[in-house]
């Protein structure tokens, strides 16, 4: 399968970008959006179009990405392991922070 040109539908809009199986990479900007066309969502932004098509490439076979949107956004091991496909891919360190603290006592 190759990367090829084309048109297609976000949850918000049509864009232009490329295409390979179910994967498009929309580009905007200078970022580049990987969208899921099945379920028309973004998954993450790269700075680098040949980053974000590695991404996908890399994802394409982590699991069965027919499942409904909700079971595919609350498997914990898929986001982890789409985490570490992304770090791996970039060669960036984790850039960890608290998106919210305990309350206190």
């Amino acid at each position: 399968m190759t990367w090829e040109p084309a048109a297609f539908r976000t949850a918000e809009r049509g864009c232009w970008g490329s295409v390979w199986g179910r994967w498009g990479i929309q580009h905007t900007r200078g970022r580049r959006y990987v969208v899921y066309l099945i379920g028309r969502a973004r998954l993450t932004e790269f700075d680098k179009l040949r980053s974000a098509r590695r991404f996908c490439e890399a994802i394409d076979g982590l699991t069965d990405w027919s499942r409904p949107d909700a079971e595919l956004s609350a498997d914990r091991k898929l986001g982890l392991a789409l985490h570490r496909a992304a770090l791996r891919i970039t060669r960036a360190r984790p850039n960890l922070r608290i998106v919210a603290e305990a309350a206190n006592d």
